[in-house]
């Protein structure tokens, strides 16, 4: 069952990353002009924010980082440890001024690239000194124009994860990144819990846009 899972996040993620590619490679605002993306490998600016994820997500990424080299394996694990202590309860803006980077980062670039969640895929800019300022100076309060059509895409299969896991009777819902992973490394019987059901992400819980979660 856990293979059917992973291989569902793939599918779903394959699915988004097609849709993605078949979008001109830019951004038009509001004026009509055209702005070229420019995200690209290294950029991370937008690395401090919180990140919703499904159950699923998390396992896929927990698979993933685990079948690295335990060297490897094990620098991840331990930045996800500090990274949850660093975090607090902090949520929103008070997260966001914390100035805690993902820990999933490794010297600026993202070491589970392949498997990042449907959220960080969907979050792409026009404007890369904009997302620096947001991140230097997160209360200056600064609009990056961001795709609203990819970020739209990207909650309905979202939403598409969770009435999945919802109807194999697995855990379900939205969640936050770094508090899900670090019970999912924390939590030894976290697995067996996922497929019982069980609340064992409920501290993790986090739901940044409007859905129904039915």
């Amino acid at each position: 069952m856990r293979k059917k899972h992973l291989d569902m996040v793939d599918a779903v993620h394959a699915e988004f990353d097609q849709m993605k590619a078949s979008l001109p490679d830019e951004l038009i605002d509001g004026a009509g002009l055209v702005h070229p993306i420019a995200c690209g490998r290294g950029c991370h600016a937008c690395c401090l924010i919180e990140v919703a994820v499904t159950a699923s997500e998390i396992l896929r990424i927990k698979a993933f980082v685990e079948n690295l080299p335990r060297n490897a394996s094990e620098k991840i694990k331990t930045r996800v440890r500090h990274a949850r202590r660093a975090i607090g309860d902090k949520t929103g803006l008070d997260r966001k001024t914390s100035g805690v980077m993902c820990p999933l980062l490794a010297d600026g670039v993202c070491t589970i690239y392949l498997v990042r969640p449907l959220t960080c895929r969907a979050w792409v800019s026009a404007d890369a000194e904009r997302c620096d300022h947001d991140a230097n100076e997160p209360l200056a309060g600064t609009k990056v124009m961001y795709s609203t059509t990819l970020k739209g895409y990207s909650e309905d299969l979202f939403r598409q994860i969770v009435t999945s896991e919802r109807r194999e009777n697995t855990v379900g819902g939205s969640y936050e990144l770094i508090r899900a992973l670090h019970i999912g490394w924390q939590d030894d019987q976290f697995t067996v819990g996922f497929y019982g059901g069980k609340p064992v992400l409920a501290k993790a819980r986090f739901v940044p846009f409007d859905w129904d979660a039915n």
